[in-house]
């Protein structure tokens, strides 16, 4: 929605019309070069066990070393510049962020971590 296509997220917010709080919202598709990296970067800075585990696991036992990275990903898209800008324009609605969830997560350290389908619970602002 806002990303794939290089449509600030201002713009997008501006060209829909936003339900009520509460609502759920998904972002579909892929993500953009800068989000991949700052996902590698948040685990690099703030898992760095779990991401050496991975990175130096065979090939084939990777299943299990990416489970732990995996579970941390609703995290790590919250503190992204694409959901911190999706959360300032849902505040001005008197809307937050709630649950975070993905259809799909890949990790690769060439290309960035790479998430599509971000399902996004909508909540009304804590007064």
């Amino acid at each position: 929605m806002m990303e794939k296509d290089g449509v600030p997220v201002k713009a997008a917010f501006k060209a829909m019309e936003i339900p009520k709080c509460p609502f759920n919202m998904r972002l579909v598709g892929g993500m953009s070069k800068d989000t991949m990296n700052e996902l590698r970067e948040f685990y690099r800075l703030n898992y760095p066990e779990q991401l050496n585990a991975y990175l130096n696991s065979p090939r084939d036992k990777l299943g299990s070393a990416i489970a732990p990275l995996a579970a941390l990903v609703p995290e790590a898209l919250a503190s992204t510049t694409l959901l911190r800008e999706v959360g300032e324009e849902l505040k001005d609605r008197k809307c937050a962020l709630g649950d975070i969830s993905y259809e799909k997560f890949v990790p690769s350290i060439e290309e960035g971590f790479w998430v599509s389908d971000i399902y996004i619970k909508v909540v009304k602002q804590a007064e």
